[in-house]
């Protein structure tokens, strides 16, 4: 009962969010990187980023609470067929009555486009996770992508790749392994200042095949100003091998984050 409370005042925030500056637009244009980044024709700037920080609380097997923040930064290098991106995550709460646990995430990636809908992303992370009881993983990965649908409201991605990663628990036992990667998106900008999307991605054990995971994030974006946006988001996870620190297989979250683009 107190989860829906606490849900429904969320939703009930993000409704009356005044929205009447101009948000985000997908715009037509044969540079296959600028409908990436959003910028317009002609202009696609060399450096880009954004900067967010909200709050985020899980609703299923794990009680946690964390306050999440969020940087990345773009690097066009060869307009329009390359781009560098580095990303980082940090959060920081309490979970299951375990207070100061913490969740860090370094991911470089280059992209390089082939042509106008095909793209390949090779790079990797660095990450870690005590609410997952993960104490450090390194990964390298590479996923060749595809937009399969791109117009000035609709934008589709599917990705197919393969992830190496190791990982030391927070109980020292170290894990070695290659995973197939699958992952894909969809936004929709059904007016020029709200965007609804949906991401997902799935992993598999290449050796062990039972051992696949899922993850699942899907919400709407309410653009405050040209730059400035508020985002409200559900979150699903599932382990068909259950975590240290979780006491099921599926986890869900809401999270709710001011966006702003530099």
């Amino acid at each position: 009962m107190q989860s829906n409370t606490i849900v429904s005042m969320l939703l009930a925030l993000f409704l009356v969010l005044p929205s009447s500056a101009r948000g985000k637009t997908v715009p037509a244009t044969d540079d296959p990187a600028s409908v990436k980044t959003g910028s317009e024709p002609g202009e696609s700037p060399s450096w880009s980023g954004s900067l967010s920080g909200g709050g985020f609380m899980t609703l299923g097997n794990s009680q946690s609470i964390r306050i999440n923040t969020r940087a990345n930064v773009t690097h066009r290098l060869i307009n329009p067929w390359s781009t560098l991106k580095l990303d980082g995550t940090a959060s920081y709460g309490e979970s299951m009555e375990e207070r100061y646990l913490e969740r860090i995430r370094i991911e470089p990636t280059m992209e390089l486009y082939l042509d106008q809908r095909n793209y390949c992303r090779f790079g990797g992370y660095w990450k870690r996770d005590y609410f997952a009881g993960i104490s450090r993983s390194f990964a390298g990965l590479l996923v060749p992508g595809r937009r399969l649908v791109s117009t000035d409201y609709v934008d589709l991605t599917w990705e197919m790749g393969v992830l190496w990663e190791s990982r030391v628990s927070t109980m020292d036992q170290t894990r070695t392994t290659a995973r197939l990667i699958g992952a894909g998106d969809i936004e929709w900008d059904p007016s020029e200042y709200l965007t609804f999307s949906a991401a997902w991605e799935t992993t598999r054990d290449l050796r062990e095949w039972h051992d696949w995971e899922f993850s699942g994030l899907m919400g709407s974006e309410n653009f405050l100003a040209e730059k400035v946006s508020v985002f409200l988001g559900y979150e699903v996870q599932y382990y068909s091998e259950v975590p240290e620190k979780l006491t099921g297989h599926v986890d869900m979250g809401i999270t709710l984050e001011l966006r702003i683009s530099i």
